[in-house]
């Protein structure tokens, strides 16, 4: 009983030596909490259709020296489908259909979206920098904003 005993805790003194082993992730969970708005009673039938484009040349988010080494970043998700999610979430939020084909066409363009992590021992600096273009398009017109954010 005593040797049963010796050997399993020498196994999970061996386990856990063995868990610090394990590199960090580079993996960034993204999963904020999306806030919807209340639906707006005046917004007639109007349907939209949403579609999104990511024009970075690299799906990283962030690169860091850690340990001595260049650590890249990467989301847990697609991040062109997340900001298309989230924009059909408040849209539908608002009261607008959101089916193809529509009345109304849109198109998130995620242009830049780059985070300077500096990290520390106790705490992480992190700047972002991001560009966003929608481009909105119905029949007779075309509308786009671009939204800076640094």
């Amino acid at each position: 009983m005593l040797k049963n005993t010796f050997h399993l805790i020498i196994a999970l003194l061996i386990s856990l030596s063995l868990i610090g082993c394990v590199a960090p992730s580079n993996t960034l969970s993204i999963e904020p909490n999306i806030t919807l708005p209340t639906q707006d009673p005046t917004i007639r039938a109007v349907s939209i259709n949403i579609t999104s484009i990511d024009k970075r040349s690299s799906t990283a988010l962030a690169e860091i020296n850690r340990n001595a080494a260049l650590a890249v970043l990467k989301p847990s998700r697609d991040l062109r489908y997340f900001l298309q999610e989230a924009l059909e979430k408040q849209m539908i939020g608002r009261g607008y259909t959101v089916s193809a084909p529509a009345n109304i066409n849109l198109q998130i363009a995620l242009n830049k979206l780059y985070a300077d992590l500096q990290e520390g021992r106790l705490r992480h600096n992190i700047t972002v920098d991001v560009a966003i273009s929608v481009v909105a398009m119905a029949s007779k017109w075309v509308n786009q904003y671009t939204y800076l954010y640094a």
